[in-house]
């Protein structure tokens, strides 16, 4: 499966990284990790995740241990990363 990350997918991401990196520098490799490991995951079993609420072709991944969530889409052979939020979050577009 193809995996591709959204602008905003990549801005949060960045964000995540400068946050974790100014207020907690000796996550900020494994909260990388993580994320990779997640989407890994995703990749294997796009289905296996519940519904976004309000969105129902948009899929959501935890980040636990870290409290962030991953929204994603899985159409057509192609994984496509839309945000990484923080789990707190309502306020989001998607696009």
């Amino acid at each position: 499966m193809k995996i591709v990350l959204t602008e905003p997918a990549l801005a949060d991401l960045e964000a995540v990284r400068r946050h974790t990196a100014m207020n907690y520098p000796q996550h900020v490799s494994k909260i990388v990790r993580r994320f990779r490991q997640i989407v890994a995951r995703v990749a294997d079993m796009p289905a296996g995740f519940p519904s976004a609420v309000n969105f129902p072709d948009v899929r959501v991944a935890l980040m636990r241990p870290y409290p962030y969530k991953i929204l994603y889409r899985s159409r057509a052979g192609i994984l496509q990363i839309l945000r990484i939020i923080h789990s707190a979050r309502s306020d989001f577009k998607l696009d």
